[in-house]
């Protein structure tokens, strides 16, 4: 395995097949193992109709889209990106005629602004522990006011570029928290940005998908993709014309909520900075993150030690990336 490194991700569509999954039993073990063979072929081959279905209907509405646009050909268009500890926008000319969904001719601006969201969270949680009938975890009051503020900036700047169109996703921080999708539908209501959130078998399909449009000279079966960020962290790659991931929800956020409580015995609203870090807690954190992630599947450490497969990282100032 080579070690990469790949630009931090773009916007990009992503179709993800569903599966079905069955299962039988029987009392010969023979008859057992026959039979759910023939199970998991029948289950690959549905996955895989369910795939061109999908990529059928994903090209008719593609289509459709060019015809209603007529005799415009270029577009220019602002891509949010509100991860769990920075909100990103890149705006780019595209191409409606070149591809299904248009192509990205260039990039006029990119801008990004930190706003730790999944700390907040982490903040929430801890404050409503204990309490009786605790309610999920929100954004605070304060969190949401920084958010809206740094998006219409964002917007504004997006727009003296030329951006006419503005949409994006979001991420980790926005799947936990419960009041994430009427914070998202109130911004685009007044800002008039629409932004959904995804899932992380999306996010881990997007990065991948990113990565392999930058190195195209190699082999999608010798890319495998690490996404480190601050509520979340997945790995990808391509086996058997299928996307595979290993997902997992621990980021910078909940890292630094576990060097705090747990390490260090300490309460987050009431520690501004866990530093200074000793050599002893360094080492019991990576062991309390060596439980929390487990160990990655089998089928991933052989993959990376196949010849000519590299990982790639992506991630920005709160990735695991940056430490190093």
């Amino acid at each position: 395995m080579r070690p990469g490194r790949a630009p931090a991700k773009n916007a990009l569509l992503f179709l993800l097949a569903a599966s079905s999954f069955a299962a039988c039993g029987a009392a010969a073990g023979g008859w057992q193992a026959g039979a759910l063979g023939k199970i998991d072929s029948l289950d690959a081959e549905l996955a895989e109709r369910h795939t061109d279905l999908l990529s059928i209907r994903h090209k008719a509405v593609g289509m459709k889209e060019r015809e209603l646009r007529g005799a415009q050909r270029m577009v220019v268009r602002a891509s949010f990106d509100v991860g769990s500890g920075a909100v990103k926008v890149t705006v780019a000319e595209v191409d409606l005629h070149q591809c299904i969904n248009g192509h990205v001719n260039r990039v006029l601006f990119e801008k990004k602004e930190n706003l730790l969201l999944a700390e907040d969270l982490e903040r929430s949680v801890e404050a409503s522990k204990g309490k009786e009938g605790a309610p999920d975890p929100e954004f605070s009051a304060k969190a949401c006011a920084q958010l809206q503020q740094v998006v219409r900036e964002l917007k504004r700047q997006a727009e003296e570029a030329g951006a006419v169109a503005f949409s994006g996703a979001a991420t980790a921080a926005f799947r936990k928290a419960s009041n994430g999708p009427s914070l998202l539908k109130q911004m685009e209501d007044e800002m008039g940005v629409r932004l959904r959130v995804i899932s992380q078998e999306q996010e881990a399909s997007l990065g991948w998908a990113c990565v392999n449009d930058q190195f195209r000279d190699q082999g999608v079966g010798e890319i495998v993709v690490w996404d480190s960020g601050g509520g979340s962290f997945q790995v990808s790659g391509f086996e058997m014309g299928r996307h595979t991931s290993w997902l997992r929800d621990v980021g910078s956020a909940s890292t630094l909520a576990t060097l705090v409580r747990s390490v260090q015995g300490c309460s987050l609203a009431d520690t501004a900075s866990p530093n200074p870090v000793s050599v002893e807690q360094a080492q019991a954190l990576a062991r309390a993150l060596k439980v929390q992630i487990g160990a990655p599947p089998g089928s991933l450490e052989m993959k990376l030690s196949a010849p000519g497969v590299r990982l790639y990282g992506i991630g920005g100032g709160t990735s695991i990336f940056a430490l190093a």
